[in-house]
């Protein structure tokens, strides 16, 4: 039983790095878009600037949303698996 909790803690341990990644992820492309848009690297008044960096916007945000889903859920499953212990 000690072994089965200490590897579900380790797992625990490393969802958590998962989601703390997938965050830092997130804040450094807002960052970098905005350091991008007030030294004028991009200019939303060119239309094709804009459209290309509101798609990459898009994905980036649902692929760290869905990242951030999964990895809740699954920290939220090793909880109780440990509670349950």
């Amino acid at each position: 039983m000690d072994t089965k909790k200490n590897t579900l803690d380790l797992m625990h341990q490393r969802y958590l790095q998962y989601k703390i990644a997938v965050i830092i992820i997130i804040f450094s492309y807002i960052i970098g878009v905005m350091i991008a848009l007030l030294t004028n690297q991009i200019s939303l008044l060119n239309t094709v600037q804009a459209v290309y960096l509101f798609f990459i916007s898009v994905v980036v945000f649902i692929f760290g949303y869905l990242l951030l889903v999964k990895f809740n859920n699954k920290l939220n499953e090793i909880i109780r698996e440990i509670e349950g212990l």
